[in-house]
């Protein structure tokens, strides 16, 4: 299992949410001007640079959890 946890340096309780990978299925993705599910919508020009990077890492990560499940027959 993979658990992938986004926080963003502006929402209030970052502090106290998963700022670092804690192993290899626990994945931590920080934005550091990034707010309460900013990485899950869509693209904007107003975006910072660190959500569009926040995005990238998070399809890459998908991409590999996918590739790995389906190497073991899981999907």
């Amino acid at each position: 299992m993979l658990v992938v946890c986004s926080n963003g340096g502006l929402d209030p309780w970052s502090g106290g949410g998963v700022t670092r990978n804690l192993s290899d299925s626990l994945v931590a993705v920080w934005i550091p001007d990034g707010a309460h599910h900013l990485d899950l919508r869509y693209n904007n020009e107003y975006d910072p640079r660190s959500v569009l990077d926040a995005r990238l890492q998070e399809v890459t990560i998908i991409k590999q959890w996918i590739k790995q499940s389906a190497a073991q027959g899981k999907v």
